[in-house]
């Protein structure tokens, strides 16, 4: 009898340890995602990123965060440069781009085939109009430029990324006339 609550007792013990260093070996795991003090910081992220696009720099970083993405802490964020929008995941930890996808963005779209009939200001020159308006940005900060019909008026809707602000114009695609303007700001955290 005394053999078999001792080997009971053993058994127990033996099932206690074993679940306690699952437990600790999955909390391991995870840990790395709990303290901020191993992350590569918003600055490093950044420079991760800028690195894929040349000639971009820190002006053309629309935004960037700490984020949780499939359970791992990354820093996502989003740069746009010479009619390209490049959306990334970095892990927060490691530096690793574990996402990238790049888009062209300044292309126009025509919603309505219809617009290009009385459509007499080119992308080009909207692009020019709306670069006019924010002092030292340039082609490399257009994030798109869209063509499309405002209450039967062709307009173009332009965006602008520059100094952490994104900058909207709609501009009348037969006169040039600027009808709506925009600002937000982004921070980088």
């Amino acid at each position: 009898m005394k053999k078999k609550i001792l080997s009971i007792t053993l058994l127990g013990i033996m099932v206690l340890g074993v679940s306690v260093a699952v437990n600790a070996k999955s909390r391991n795991k995870y840990s790395r995602n709990v303290s901020s003090n191993n992350y590569i910081g918003v600055n490093r992220a950044m420079n991760i990123a800028l690195k894929k696009v040349p000639g971009a720099s820190n002006s053309h970083v629309k935004k960037i965060n700490l984020d949780r993405e499939n359970g791992i802490m990354v820093y996502e964020g989003e740069i746009y440069y010479n009619g390209q929008e490049y959306e990334f995941d970095i892990d927060a930890v490691t530096g690793d781009i574990v996402k990238w996808k790049a888009e062209t963005k300044s292309t126009p779209s025509y919603n309505n085939r219809s617009v290009n009939a009385t459509q007499q200001v080119t992308p080009e020159r909207a692009k020019s109009i709306a670069l006019a308006q924010v002092s030292g940005a340039n082609q490399s900060h257009v994030g798109k430029v869209d063509l499309d019909l405002d209450n039967g008026t062709p307009v173009y809707e332009i965006e602008i990324f520059y100094n952490n602000s994104k900058y909207e114009f709609d501009i009348d695609a037969t006169t040039g006339e600027i009808i709506g303007t925009e600002v937000k700001n982004y921070k980088n955290n």
